[in-house]
C-alpha cells in the first residue's frame, strides 16, 4: 500500500487520485483518435467525455453510498469527501454512459456512435485505475494460500494485515486490457452501430462477475451484489450485441479536405 504519493507542504497528493487523473488523460487521447477515425470533431468527443467523467465520478460515489446507507446516514458530512476513498466502477459506467447519451444529442452525434467511440477508452481508464486501487488498498482480494507465488501482502500494521491475498485488482487490470484490445479490434469490424458498446458491456460484466470470486465482498445468497448486477447486465448486453434491440446503420463522416477548411 502506498496511498499518499507525495506531499506539497501539508497537502497530501493521493496515489489513487494521481493515477485516476492519468487514466482520464490517456483515455481522452484515445477518444480523440477514435473520433477522428470516424470523421468526427475530436474535440467535441473529448468535451463529451470530460462531462461524462465528472458525472461518472459522482455516480461512482453514489454507487458506493447506497451500499453503505447506515454509515452515511450517521456521517452525512462524508458524502462528498472523495479524499477518504469510496467509489464504484459500476456506478461510474451507468452515470457516465447516461451523460454520453444526453450530450451526443446536443452535439448532434449519433448516440450509438458516441457510445462505440467511448467504450475502449473507458476500459483503458478502468484498467489504469486498478493500479490506484492496489496502491490505495481498496478492492482487495480474499486471503489465499501462501503457496500462491503471485499473492500480495499488505503491511502488517494495515487493517488488512499481512496475510497473503489474491491481487484481484491486477486480475481485473489484465482482463480489462484484453477486453479493450478486443473492442479496438472489433471497432472496424462491427456489423452495426452500438455493437462495440454492447461487446464492452458484455465483456466487462463477465470480467467483474469472475473477479468478484477473488474479492473480499459481502454475499447476498451465492453471489455478491455486484455479481447479481453483472448477471443481469450480461444477459441484456449480449442480446444487444446480437442485434435483438435493433441494428442501427454504421455511421462514418468523411474528413473535410484541409484545403476546403482554409476557404
Amino acid at each position: 500500500m502506498h496511498p499518499i504519493l507525495f506531499e506539497l507542504g501539508n497537502f497530501p497528493i493521493y496515489t489513487y487520485g494521481f493515477i485516476l487523473a492519468w487514466a482520464i488523460t490517456i483515455g481522452l487521447f484515445l477518444v480523440f483518435y477514435l473520433a477522428e477515425k470516424r470523421g468526427l470533431n475530436g474535440w467535441d468527443a473529448v468535451d463529451i467525455v470530460l462531462w461524462g467523467t465528472v458525472i461518472g465520478i459522482l455516480g461512482a460515489r453514489f454507487g458506493y453510498i447506497i451500499q453503505r446507507p447506515a454509515y452515511f446516514i450517521e456521517h452525512w458530512g462524508e458524502i462528498l469527501n472523495f479524499r477518504s476513498g469510496g467509489i464504484t466502477i459500476i456506478g461510474a459506467i451507468i452515470f457516465g454512459n447516461i451523460t454520453f447519451v444526453v450530450l451526443s444529442k446536443r452535439y448532434k452525434i449519433p448516440t450509438w456512435l458516441c457510445l462505440d467511440i467511448n467504450t475502449a477508452p473507458i476500459l483503458l481508464g478502468m484498467a489504469i485505475g486498478r493500479i490506484g486501487c492496489l496502491m490505495h488498498g481498496c478492492c482487495y482480494g480474499k486471503i489465499c494460500s501462501a503457496s500462491l507465488w503471485w499473492a500480495i501482502h499488505y503491511p502488517a500494521n494495515s487493517p488488512l494485515g499481512d496475510a497473503p491475498r489474491h491481487p484481484s485488482q491486477i486480475y481485473e487490470l489484465l482482463l480489462d486490457l484484453i477486453l479493450m484490445s478486443a473492442c479496438l479490434w472489433f471497432f472496424k469490424r462491427a456489423k452495426f452501430q452500438g455493437q462495440v458498446f454492447w461487446l464492452g458491456i458484455t465483456g466487462y460484466a463477465a470480467i467483474r462477475f469472475f473477479t468478484e470470486f477473488f474479492r473480499d465482498s459481502c454475499l447476498y445468497g451465492p453471489f455478491s451484489l455486484a455479481q447479481w448486477f453483472c448477471l443481469a447486465a450480461f444477459v441484456l448486453a449480449l442480446l444487444g450485441f446480437l442485434g435483438v434491440y435493433g441494428r442501427p446503420e454504421l455511421v462514418s463522416y468523411p474528413q473535410a479536405d484541409p484545403d476546403e477548411q482554409k476557404t
